[in-house]
């Protein structure tokens, strides 16, 4: 079982989740007795911390039970965030033949063609790149914020490569929207090969995959596109003070006719605790798969970027927990 919680609200027109790296979690919200602080939701946690009394265990309990979301910027359990403990739990069961999935709450039965075409794509098609072993294992824990932070990797990354420029957090704009957007994390160019547009995230469950998939979609399509948003790039990378900035520049035409995706390779980045197993391409959640195979269809098919990869690279996570005496 894998284990995220779920929200409502609308980004990139796909259902999104409250991000691990913004706020922490708890199972409690008590007033006066102490409530544990958790950097990232685990589903091994219900039994070590004892969220749960495994001995008396039924689905009742499960559902009457909340995850809440603790703000570190209010230093404070947030009572309007929370969902049902069942409704976090994702499992996925092969049952005589049939394929089930337990998401948001409720169990749905997959299609068997549907199945069988995103199992296809992910054993045949989906291409696994690795990644230098000199940029496996970076610590990514920020003990100011009680959090591991993707955006430390990305970071690291960059000071290390040369050919490497950050676009994580780079605040673009899309046409005539806000200025809130970001082409990806990291921008790689090295002379005489094709460049690589680069999106990272931790793995954190099946909606912060799908987050990644989805956002990578979104973005490189306006890149070859939207000319506020190319040139929102470009001014990026001209404003920096990157030594390779001038061979960006000129690797990026401006004119938004002289832009191919054949021209560029888009990879897929996750972080996995290197302390744990590395995480199998059939491993991910079926849904986040559907996602990929969306994303991996659009970007090679319709808009035909050269490549799209997926790559497993391990980070040291840490695992906090802090205990607060009451909420407020």
């Amino acid at each position: 079982a894998l284990f995220a919680p779920w929200a409502t609200r609308k980004a990139l027109n796909r259902t999104a989740v409250i991000a691990n790296d913004q706020f922490s979690f708890s199972y409690s919200n008590h007033f006066k007795r102490q409530n544990k602080i958790f950097s990232h939701i685990d589903i091994n946690d219900l039994k070590s911390e004892e969220v749960l009394d495994f001995d008396t265990l039924d689905i009742e309990k499960i559902k009457k039970k909340n995850v809440y979301a603790y703000s570190h910027e209010e230093d404070r359990i947030l009572e309007n965030r929370k969902w049902s403990l069942y409704t976090c739990i994702v499992a996925e069961i092969d049952l005589n033949g049939e394929y089930f999935v337990l998401a948001g709450g409720e169990w749905k039965k997959v299609d068997n063609e549907f199945y069988d075409s995103v199992t296809n794509f992910i054993e045949k098609v989906l291409q696994e790149s690795s990644v230098p072993p000199q940029y496996h294992n970076f610590k990514i824990s920020d003990d100011s914020r009680n959090q591991n932070r993707e955006e430390i990797f990305i970071e690291e990354y960059c000071r290390l490569n040369e050919d490497a420029i950050l676009f994580d957090q780079a605040k673009l704009k899309i046409g005539q929207g806000s200025k809130d957007k970001e082409f990806c994390d990291i921008f790689e160019c090295k002379k005489g090969e094709l460049a690589s547009i680069i999106h990272v995230k931790n793995y954190n469950g099946s909606s912060s995959l799908n987050y990644l998939f989805s956002q990578a979609r979104f973005y490189c399509e306006f890149f070859l596109s939207d000319a506020t948003f190319l040139n929102e790039i470009r001014s990026h990378i001209a404003n920096s003070c990157h030594p390779q900035k001038a061979h960006f520049l000129d690797y990026i035409k401006d004119n938004q006719a002289d832009l191919y995706g054949k021209d560029y390779i888009v990879k897929l980045w996750i972080l996995y605790n290197r302390y744990k197993d590395a995480p199998k391409k059939s491993d991910l959640p079926l849904m986040a798969k559907y996602e990929l195979k969306m994303t991996y269809e659009r970007l090679r098919n319709i808009l035909k970027f050269r490549e799209v990869s997926l790559s497993m690279i391990p980070v040291e996570f840490k695992k906090f927990k802090i205990i607060k005496n009451g909420n407020g």
